[in-house]
């Protein structure tokens, strides 16, 4: 990640939202409205060439008395601004990973930082959605743009044998229960295993892996968030 002086680094719940290392980011420009404002986000780079965008508040960064929790009020994961289902994404299937993603997410919270049913003062609210479960034709390579295997391609696309790409977007919003004041916001982009034609089925296994890997972070920044607050006092 880029460097930065000392009195500009990122607050420790900075680094909430500087999580999911193999996820691509999508530019925030695909507004949605999840977030309320889009623009003020800033493009975060990472040592690994994967990047995200973010936006955090000065309160979390500040030197002097800076914001933290005295727990955290987990929403469960949504689709925004409607699950939108199709011929290989069903409602089964997403409920399937809501519930993963739900499940790990509050197992690795749990591990570092109180988890309430609760809302009150300095009760940070985590609130992430998926904004996107795009299926989509595979882009063709280099090698299908000569005649012949363009010609195969179009057989396959014709009798719907092309994989599909899987593409997920995750955004997150971090606020303080009782002033409902935003902190913190995060849009990522990852992608999920393929889907081998147009009749197969998107699952949670799919996008297993790239749910794991946000988790991963999730848990590993929670941690390194929870060691500052300890050596802070």
């Amino acid at each position: 990640m880029r460097a930065v002086s000392t009195g500009k680094k990122l607050g420790a719940l900075g680094c909430l939202v500087i999580m999911l290392a193999a996820c691509q980011a999508t530019s925030p420009k695909v507004e949605n409205g999840f977030i309320r404002d889009y623009d003020r986000m800033e493009l975060i780079e990472r040592d690994d060439g994967t990047i995200q965008h973010r936006w955090i508040d000065r309160s979390l960064t500040r030197l002097i008395k800076p914001v933290t929790p005295s727990a955290f009020f987990i929403k469960p994961v949504v689709f925004y601004p409607k699950l939108e289902t199709n011929d290989q994404f069903g409602i089964e299937a997403s409920q399937a990973i809501q519930e993963y993603f739900d499940k790990e997410v509050a197992r690795v919270t749990a591990k570092h930082f109180k988890v309430t049913n609760t809302l009150g003062p300095n009760v940070f609210v985590i609130e992430p959605a998926f904004t996107s479960m795009r299926i989509s034709l595979e882009s063709m390579s280099p090698l299908e743009v000569l005649p012949f295997k363009a010609v195969l391609s179009g057989i396959n696309y014709a009798t719907g044998g092309r994989d599909r790409d899987v593409e997920v977007r995750l955004e997150m919003k971090v606020s303080e229960a009782q002033s409902q004041k935003l902190l913190a916001t995060s849009v990522l982009r990852g992608e999920g295993m393929q889907l081998e034609n147009d009749t197969e089925q998107l699952s949670k296994e799919h996008i297993k892996a790239l749910l794991d890997n946000w988790v991963n972070q999730w848990d590993a920044l929670l941690g390194q968030y929870r060691k500052q607050l300890d050596e802070r006092g």
